[in-house]
């Protein structure tokens, strides 16, 4: 089960979903290939931007979470996000 936090780590967080900072509920979700026994590895994602972006596509039976609000999203936040992730987790595992 989940636990909302009324406000998130602030310690070097931007949400994967929106890219900001904004200091806002959070939930945390598991990151795929991270568990171990009962541990696993979790992301900190804003409330709302989770439940806004769900989308339930009930002839497949698929919950998909959609990231583009709007007809010309930009990415740009979000993409420097991941870049940031990816650069981090490349000097820990060095």
């Amino acid at each position: 089960m989940s636990r909302i936090f009324e406000h998130p780590n602030m310690n070097d967080f931007a949400c994967p979903i929106c890219g900001t900072q904004e200091d806002k509920r959070v939930v945390l979700v598991p990151i795929q290939g991270t568990r171990e026994g009962v541990m696993v590895e979790c992301e900190q994602v804003h409330l709302d931007c989770l439940l806004n972006g769900l989308m339930y596509y009930k002839q497949r039976s698929v919950m998909a979470l959609l990231c583009s609000y709007g007809e010309n999203p930009d990415f740009s936040s979000t993409k420097k996000y991941l870049q940031k992730k990816k650069t981090a987790r490349k000097e820990v595992s060095k």
